[in-house]
């Protein structure tokens, strides 16, 4: 019992009062916390209907000590990936406050979050944020890390959040931070339990699982692994439930609990075993028969759904601003070199200043992938020996990869490649850029961002690209390149 103890007898106290028989502000905004030990001011105040400015002034109050009482929670922050703004204040309950909330709500396995590390402190606020958002949608009963026992054994899965309803059944969400190969087998363990769980349990559990990652935008390697996964425990035996994926933030702004159409389906990395080559397709094939083309109809019908929604909120929102953030840097960059007054203005000597700026944009960790892209497409380059083999391949370095990793195609420009004059050699090839002028938006945010030089920064970022390879780290000098079996 806190009574046994002086400091914690005075924090009880203050949590609430021995003469107050009413339910007291700070024991009120504490009672979120029997939850999951944690939760963010914005949080406790939709759960316990505390106003929020009084209620984080509470939280801030009940994380500090003084000398009769110990403080009963801590503070930390935290901060979903790709989201904007300051980081959120994270509470969490302290020994202390965890033993006087225990006896004062007679919550017995009430535990202090021994979470600290920041990624899994990032989780404990992801599935708070949702837990969150489900208490206020109509007719839904969220609960945190639910234990669901399966078999005859004591055998169980723990889902992050379950959400039951009144009417239908319960849905499984999980959230899931980056993965790696390191954590596959983390990923196939959670896979197979959900497999016997499934088969065994007779709860009525939707069998489309929802997963919302919490990646970094950049992040290419978590989707793959839970690929892999998905191939290795389905090679093992049939997965009778779903997995549909979607970015957290996505799903928060605009929560749908009972549908899936805004999700991606989780296929295996490979849908077949063994694709035929060229030479086992010299039988003709055989007519798909009629059931046969009504399930690949549903199928592509369905996927639509789910790519239409998808690409309808990327250019709805996403695209512009990313567009405009790559066009103001494709400015600066040209502007080190470029801009009005530049001391070696007129004179012919390298940008030395925009290339320096490039240099560090494409050695970026954001850029990493585009880097080794780029320095295998140049390498490839070198290699053509007559001017219209080299545009065509020029073409498709600046097409399918530099632009493409931007999220830019060319349906809104074109871009031309040639030399001042038939005589110039390859090293002066020029890169023009102009704008398809139906492109109202994405006109409007290059005008932004280039104010002055609309078309002239892109074109010689392009430019340098093609022209100072060995500058920007794409290619090797080739009197540098050592040749195979040279001493």
């Amino acid at each position: 019992m806190t009574t046994n103890n002086p400091r914690l007898a005075q924090l009880r106290s203050y949590i609430k009062p021995t003469d107050d028989d009413s339910r007291p502000l700070r024991l009120k905004l504490l009672e979120p916390f029997l939850v999951r030990g944690l939760a963010s001011a914005d949080q406790a105040s939709l759960l316990s209907g505390v106003e929020y400015k009084r209620g984080q002034e509470i939280l801030n109050d009940l994380a500090v000590s003084s000398f009769k009482r110990p403080a009963a929670l801590w503070m930390t922050t935290v901060m979903l990936e790709g989201k904007l703004g300051r980081p959120k204040k994270l509470y969490l309950l302290t020994q202390e406050g965890t033993s006087v909330l225990r006896d004062l709500c007679r919550a017995p396995e009430l535990s202090a979050p021994s979470v600290r590390d920041g990624i899994e402190l990032n989780a404990a606020y992801a599935i708070m944020e949702i837990y969150t958002s489900a208490t206020q949608a109509t007719g839904l009963h969220p609960a945190v890390e639910k234990t669901l026992p399966f078999g005859e054994g004591r055998e169980n899965i723990r889902v992050d959040v379950l959400i039951e309803t009144d009417d239908g059944p319960a849905y499984i969400y999980e959230i899931e931070q980056v993965a790696n190969q390191g954590t596959l087998s983390r990923v196939i363990d959670k896979l197979r339990r959900m497999r016997k769980f499934f088969a065994t349990s007779s709860a009525h559990i939707e069998r489309d699982v929802r997963i919302l990652f919490n990646l970094p935008q950049r992040d290419s390697q978590t989707l793959p692994v839970w690929q892999e996964a998905l191939e290795i425990c389905q090679a093992e035996a049939p997965l009778d439930f779903d997995l549909y994926w979607m970015p957290i933030l996505n799903f928060i702004e605009q929560p749908d609990w009972k549908e899936v159409t805004r999700f991606q389906r989780i296929e295996p990395e490979s849908r077949s075993s063994k694709m035929p080559s060229y030479g086992e397709l010299s039988e003709p094939s055989k007519t798909v028969s009629t059931p046969g083309m009504k399930k690949l109809y549903s199928e592509i019908q369905g996927r639509a759904l789910v790519v239409g929604n998808k690409f309808q909120e990327l250019y709805g929102s996403e695209a512009a601003d990313r567009a405009e953030a790559f066009f103001l840097t494709m400015y600066q960059i040209y502007a080190g070199s470029h801009r009005s007054g530049h001391k070696n203005q007129g004179i012919p000597v390298p940008p030395v200043e925009s290339l320096d700026l490039l240099n560090v944009y494409l050695h970026s960790p954001e850029n990493k992938n585009l880097l080794l892209e780029l320095r295998l497409a140049s390498d490839w380059l070198q290699r053509r020996v007559s001017w219209n083999s080299y545009v065509l391949g020029a073409n498709r370095i600046l097409w399918d990869v530099f632009l493409r990793f931007h999220g830019l195609g060319d349906s809104q420009m074109i871009i031309s490649i040639f030399p001042p004059n038939p005589h110039d050699e390859i090293a002066d090839i020029t890169v023009k850029v102009t704008f398809k002028r139906n492109v109202d938006w994405i006109w409007e945010r290059y005008l932004k961002a280039a104010s002055g030089h609309p078309t002239e920064a892109l074109s010689w970022v392009l430019t340098a690209l093609l022209k100072y390879p060995y500058d920007l780290g794409l290619a090797e000098m080739p009197w540098r390149t050592k040749r195979k079996g040279a001493r």
